[in-house]
């Protein structure tokens, strides 16, 4: 089995795992990216550089790829690819590849992390309190909110706020939605520093060593 690891970046760990399993099948693994420098090239098999998500032909390069390499599944490593790579699983699978993502509608929810939480507070998920700028009664909010976009990716564009600043943080943000803070959310927030101070050290670290993968193919 051949696998294509889209928006590879920095996911080393992830790469050496599924390298382990697909060379003991015979099978190869290749990076793509739209950053030449993405640290799991080094790892990879072979490593191919790729438009953006939002360019048109993004779609259109990964056929490319999945002919040039033969490549049988497709992992996706970020959330904004998910709903892109469902819209186009048939037309993938016409190529013998299938797209490791879930169904359409389950990707729609959980990408608008609102709707989101609606759905997990009815199946009695414990979830914080949250509000959308139309529906808000401000003298009514808590005094401490996170705010954040619905379709928000990477923790990117996410203030904590008090209510009274509300009306200048809310326009920085595109859909934006907020939700009330508790002592779990700060967890959460040093966790996610941790993380990435982590992940920062160990693509330091596969950077500085000289290079036993492949080589970066800019994909037409």
């Amino acid at each position: 089995m051949n696998v294509l690891i889209t928006c590879a970046g920095r996911r080393t760990s992830l790469l050496k795992e599924f390298a382990i399993a697909v060379h003991s099948r015979n099978g190869i693994v290749v990076a793509a990216d739209a950053d030449g420098l993405a640290p799991a090239a080094i790892l990879a098999d072979h490593a191919v550089q790729v438009p953006s998500l939002r360019d048109s032909g993004y779609v259109a390069c990964l056929e490319q790829i999945i002919k040039d390499f033969r490549v049988d599944l497709i992992v996706p490593t970020i959330d904004t690819e998910l709903m892109l790579l469902a819209a186009n699983r048939d037309r993938l699978l016409q190529l013998g590849c299938t797209a490791l993502v879930s169904a359409d509608k389950l990707i729609a929810t959980l990408r608008d992390k609102f709707v989101m939480a609606g759905v997990f507070s009815e199946k009695g998920i414990g979830v914080p309190p949250s509000w959308i700028p139309e529906a808000m009664d401000v003298p009514s909010l808590p005094e401490d909110l996170f705010v954040k976009p619905r379709d928000g990716s990477a923790s990117k564009h996410v203030y904590r706020v008090r209510k009274n600043q509300l009306d200048a943080i809310l326009p920085l943000v595109r859909m934006p939605w907020f939700k009330k803070k508790s002592k779990v959310q700060r967890l959460l927030w040093m966790g996610c520093l941790i993380w990435r101070a982590t992940v920062y050290t160990m693509c330091q670290d596969c950077v500085s060593r000289p290079s036993q993968g492949s080589q970066f193919r800019v994909s037409p």
